[in-house]
């Protein structure tokens, strides 16, 4: 579960960031998903970023975890 602060902070990212921008890290995010067949610490990995911030950012632009 994500703590309260973490996600207010989350979610104000989100806030300024541009669409575009949103759009393409939502999809860099999702293709890393399918890649590493849902694994969170090897999509991270392969984004270059941890495994918290990778959950971070799927709350912030609501990426859901792929399904089977």
């Amino acid at each position: 579960m994500m703590h309260a602060r973490t996600l207010v902070l989350a979610m104000s990212l989100v806030m300024w960031l541009p669409v575009r921008r949103q759009e393409e890290e939502r999809a860099r995010i999702e293709q890393a998903l399918r890649a590493q067949r849902g694994n969170l610490t090897r999509a991270a990995r392969s984004l270059g970023m941890s495994r918290n911030t990778l959950r971070t950012r799927m709350a912030t632009l609501r990426v859901g975890a792929p399904r089977g």
